[in-house]
């Protein structure tokens, strides 16, 4: 969550040297990053409809929201 932000970028482009990323953006992705270790998932990661079947289909959960928005993750 939160691929197309700066700290997102740097996390997708480091996690997917040795995993395989689903990197949630709300539109289509501001960088040409390719990779056979990448996909994409455009939602809005505070839709339960959207967010429960992917997370539901990783292992780890990685956010890099902003912080005013994290609290109605844990709410």
């Amino acid at each position: 969550m939160g691929a197309n932000g700066k700290v997102g970028k740097q996390l997708v482009k480091y996690l997917i040297k040795n995993y395989h990323v689903i990197a949630l953006i709300q539109d289509a992705p501001k960088y040409g990053l390719n990779s056979p270790h990448l996909e994409y998932a455009v939602g809005d990661a505070f839709d339960t409809k959207v967010l429960n079947p992917l997370v539901n289909s990783v292992k780890i959960v990685a956010s890099c929201l902003r912080p005013q928005n994290t609290h109605t993750l844990l709410e």
